[in-house]
């Protein structure tokens, strides 16, 4: 264990310094400057469009850079601009960083199950005291990696403070991946929301509305992810094998399945919540609404002119007297069983919203991208909306000030 430094509480810690093969990293953001102050003398940075050199002088002759992983740490939308930097024996060497939904695009660029993935879980920011360095807060150990260069991504993290660990088996990963897309997809919009709320205050005060949206979205998920052709590419178990120069002395870094990542919680049998029909537009803050970018074809649904659309996704406004989990800014209403998930399961659901709010709760500061998130809204909110579109959801892009009006 790392020893923590700072003030008492701080999530940073020191870590053994990392020997592992060279690291490239492309993407100079806070995430690829997180890696790279990770990774010590053993990582390059690059840009954007900077080609791989064959043999940096920065490493040590004897080093195989042919052989290193390669972090993509760009956003989404640079990531077939990456592929093209990318000459196409190193493409088996890339790793995934990125939110949001991957897997549909991975397959058809044909990188998996040869690549390696990522789920994240910490957040990285300028040091106040020392801008030439990166805070990293870990959040909480449920960082994970599947795949080739696994291992080592884990070591790079280990190195940083940040807790990970391997996994293995490809349908637990993509379990985890359904997690982190949730969580993606959900605390941003109801940050946005709520007026750029802290996701640790939402974790808080807004469970219910986390709730809401997780018994939505994860059927949504389960559909398409778990029992469909995107969540189990041909080979995949098969792939995620050890990179080249890993030894047997990193498998206690390894996971077998989701209680090796994360223990197991007690459902607290809250209940969903639904909607009624009421107007939305005295709830919206008018100051989202100006330079936003269109998001497809949203405004007949979210208007409710889709007669497909139960409840045509209109905000309420009567919150319910007595509920301690009751925030006057959520936009639940009443209380209402929710229905069966893909497995049958209500204490699924209370799981799921238990681990995004313990992580919101290890970042509780933060304060989600919105920039960011509507920049990658086709690989998270948007992926969902692709594949359903559901009340809940399209009630809070309206209250996030996701500019619904202007169909395409």
């Amino acid at each position: 264990m790392c020893p923590v430094v700072g003030q008492p509480g701080a999530h940073l810690r020191v870590c053994s310094q990392y020997d592992g093969p060279p690291v490239t990293i492309i993407g100079e953001g806070r995430i690829g400057r997180a890696f790279a102050q990770m990774a010590g003398k053993r990582a390059l940075l690059l840009g954007r469009g900077e080609g791989i050199p064959d043999a940096p002088e920065s490493h040590r002759e004897e080093d195989s850079w042919q052989s290193g992983p390669v972090l993509v740490a760009t956003r989404n939308g640079d990531l077939q601009d990456v592929l093209e930097w990318v000459p196409l024996k190193r493409r088996p060497d890339l790793v995934f960083l990125q939110n949001g939904m991957l897997f549909p695009w991975l397959r058809q660029q044909h990188l998996l199950p040869d690549c390696t993935l990522a789920l994240l879980y910490f957040s990285s920011a300028v040091d106040d005291s020392n801008p030439a360095r990166m805070r990293v807060v870990d959040g909480g150990g449920k960082t994970t990696a599947w795949g080739r260069w696994a291992t080592t991504v884990v070591e790079i993290l280990e190195s940083g403070g940040v807790r990970a660990a391997v996994i293995d088996d490809w349908a637990t990963f993509s379990g985890l991946t359904v997690e982190k897309l949730l969580w993606s997809s959900i605390f941003w919009l109801l940050s946005a929301g709520l007026a750029g709320k802290p996701v640790g205050r939402i974790a808080r005060e807004n469970r219910l509305d986390v709730r809401a949206l997780v018994a939505e979205l994860l059927p949504i998920a389960d559909a398409h992810v778990a029992s469909s052709a995107d969540g189990s590419p041909e080979g995949a178990s098969s792939s995620a094998q050890a990179a080249p120069g890993t030894t047997s002395s990193t498998a206690g870094h390894r996971a077998t399945s989701i209680k090796d990542v994360v223990s197991a919680r007690s459902p607290e049998g809250a209940a969903a919540q639904a909607f009624e029909k009421h107007s939305c537009r005295s709830g919206l803050k008018a100051r989202y609404w100006d330079d936003v970018p269109l998001i497809g074809d949203v405004a007949r649904l979210a208007s409710g002119e889709d007669d497909s659309i139960p409840g045509g996704g209109l905000l309420p406004t009567r919150a319910q007297e007595g509920d301690p989990h009751w925030s006057s800014n959520s936009v639940a209403s009443e209380t209402l069983p929710v229905e069966s998930t893909a497995d049958g399961s209500e204490e699924r659901i209370e799981r799921l919203v238990d681990s995004l709010c313990e992580y919101s709760l290890a970042i509780g500061a933060a304060v989600p991208s919105r920039e960011m998130a509507l920049a990658e809204f086709e690989w998270r909110n948007g992926w969902f909306l692709s594949k359903e579109t559901s009340p809940t959801h399209l009630a809070w892009l309206q209250q996030a000030g996701v500019d619904t009006r202007a169909a395409s």
